[in-house]
């Protein structure tokens, strides 16, 4: 994918557990009438495939995915994408709301952590 995001990618970063975060501990982020949520998805890549994906591939890929664009126009998409400013995982739920550090190695690959 030909665009780079640079806003939401880090490397060699840690996203700790937002301060006012409401969670005790750690908790996988549920579903919501059955379907992935934001949240979950994310999760679901980040958590259970660690260091495989950048912060950039998460979000569109969640994004994407929600939307139900096909793989062939993925590349077309990206670019739109990210031809606008994004949120990044700074913001995501998982370190707000679900009690998720997330750390980016020195590729950017990120993983979370308890």
């Amino acid at each position: 994918m030909e665009t780079e995001p640079e806003s939401v990618d880090y490397f060699d970063t840690f996203i700790t557990v937002a301060p006012d975060s409401g969670a005790s501990s750690a908790s996988e982020p549920p579903l919501r009438a059955g379907k992935e949520t934001v949240s979950s998805a994310s999760f679901e890549m980040i958590f259970r495939q660690p260091y495989r994906w950048r912060s950039s591939e998460v979000i569109f890929t969640v994004w994407a995915d929600r939307r139900d664009i096909p793989e062939a126009e993925r590349e077309r998409a990206w670019a739109e994408f990210y031809a606008k400013g994004q949120p990044c995982l700074r913001s995501s739920d998982l370190a707000k709301r679900y009690g998720w550090g997330i750390h980016a190695d020195h590729d950017g690959r990120v993983a979370c952590t308890a």
